[in-house]
């Protein structure tokens, strides 16, 4: 009953692609990496990996940043603070405007 499998980081979800694959699966139980290094565009494009969600860095550590300041000058923090992702597929994975949010391992 199995449909899909969510890989907290690049190994784990890697990790069920191979289980999914030798199960005889693919396609049938959706693969989602949670990461977006390059390796994962061949892993998209032959069906391993159907859906990458890529992190944004430069948010991360921009609202690091503006979030220790704001700390060390006496103002709030938000409890929560969202830094933005890119959801990459076979649709997309070749568009300049998602594929900048791949990183070089």
């Amino acid at each position: 009953d199995l449909v899909g499998v969510f890989g907290a980081n690049l190994f784990s979800a890697l990790g069920a692609a191979n289980g999914v694959k030798q199960a005889g699966q693919t396609g049938t139980v959706k693969v989602v990496a949670f990461d977006a290094p390059t390796s994962i565009v061949d892993n998209i494009n032959t069906g391993l990996v159907d859906v990458a969600i890529a992190q944004h860095p430069a948010e991360i550590g921009y609202y690091g940043v503006v979030s220790a300041y704001a700390h060390l000058t006496g103002n709030s923090i938000p409890v929560s603070i969202g830094t933005g992702f890119t959801i990459m597929d076979k649709s997309n994975i070749a568009d300049p405007n998602i594929s900048k949010y791949l990183y070089s391992e």
